[in-house]
């Protein structure tokens, strides 16, 4: 099992990516950059920017009303980088529970 590291930084942007290949449909793979302050423990890991997927993987008709007018007007799109998205907004500082599955991609730990 992989370790879980803490990792502490400022989102840098959020950055959503269509990863469904069916025509028409849309269910994104969610990430935010991070520029890391620390990682807990320490790791042999790529310092400054590391992206974080999160644990879900949102589908445009699943979407909140609310959630596709801040993203866009216009319905999908096959890549968005948004202020804010769910618990997260650029700019902000956090501490986020991952594990690693490369040296610069981390997955979010509920």
């Amino acid at each position: 099992m992989q370790q879980i590291h803490i990792l502490k930084g400022t989102i840098e942007s959020i950055e959503l990516q269509n990863i469904n290949k069916a025509r028409g449909h849309y269910t994104y793979n969610a990430h935010l950059f991070v520029v890391v302050d620390n990682i807990d423990p320490e790791t042999e890991r790529s310092p400054g920017a590391l992206k974080v997927r999160l644990d879900y993987k949102p589908r445009w008709k699943t979407l909140r009303a609310l959630e596709k007018a801040a993203l866009s007007s216009e319905g999908p799109k096959p890549q968005f980088f948004p202020e804010s998205f769910r618990d997260y907004t650029v700019g902000e500082v956090v501490e986020l529970r991952v594990r690693f599955t490369s040296r610069d991609l981390a997955h979010l730990v509920r």
